[in-house]
């Protein structure tokens, strides 16, 4: 039976709606973008195509799914949505890495890994299904970990990315890595907005990187 009661929010009323707000931006934002990559993109080969197509899809999940969470005020319906807002993550850090590895890197090394944070990616998305509201500290150290694993392949990076290219790179995972501080910061009033603005800030970086320098 569904469960319509009014829920008690995590965060207060003002932060909520900053929350909200600031991801529903970035769905609009994380839209057009996606439709600029696969327009800009569509001379290239059909299954680097479909991984920018991926990677756009997993921008809008992202920030669609976390505007609806933060947006939801039922139990069930908040539930629902912290749960895709939370799988939504591994598949950014996925999505992201797609036209880095499938397109920019073409060697062994890099799509080795890319079929590694795939699996990752799934196998997260099985135990945030398992365990939503439990061993958050340990969600949020493999967030981090996926998107650190690109040391693995830095010297494929030096080599075929160029200075641009990883600037803006570095820019979105330090973006990403700051932000994570402050939302390990629960208690803390605010914080979780503050999070927010930098997954914008991260996304944005590594979408100029692979816009303007990939493909």
């Amino acid at each position: 039976m569904i469960n319509n009661a009014p829920l008690i929010p995590d965060y207060d009323p003002l932060e909520e709606r900053i929350n909200y707000l600031s991801h529903g931006v970035g769905a609009v934002l994380a839209l057009i973008a996606g439709i600029l990559l696969v327009i800009k993109g569509a001379y290239l080969p059909a299954w680097q195509w479909f991984g920018l197509c991926v990677y756009a899809l997993s921008m809008v999940l992202l920030f669609s799914a976390s505007m609806l969470y933060h947006m939801s005020t039922t139990a069930d319906r908040r539930y629902f949505y912290k749960k895709l807002d939370h799988t939504a993550i591994y598949y950014l850090i996925a999505g992201t890495y797609t036209p880095f590895l499938a397109i920019a890197i073409p060697t062994t090394k890099a799509h080795y890994l890319l079929i590694a944070l795939w699996v990752i990616a799934i196998v997260g998305t099985l135990f945030k299904l398992i365990f939503i509201n439990s061993f958050q500290k340990v969600s949020l150290f493999a967030y981090l970990a996926m998107g650190w694993l690109a040391l693995l392949v830095i010297d494929d990076m030096k080599h075929f990315l160029s200075a641009q290219a990883l600037t803006f790179l570095i820019i979105g995972g330090l973006s990403y890595t700051v932000g994570a501080l402050f939302y390990a910061l629960k208690r803390v009033r605010y914080t979780h907005a503050i999070w927010h603005i930098f997954v914008l800030l991260g996304a944005g970086s590594h979408f100029l990187s692979i816009y303007l320098y990939v493909i």
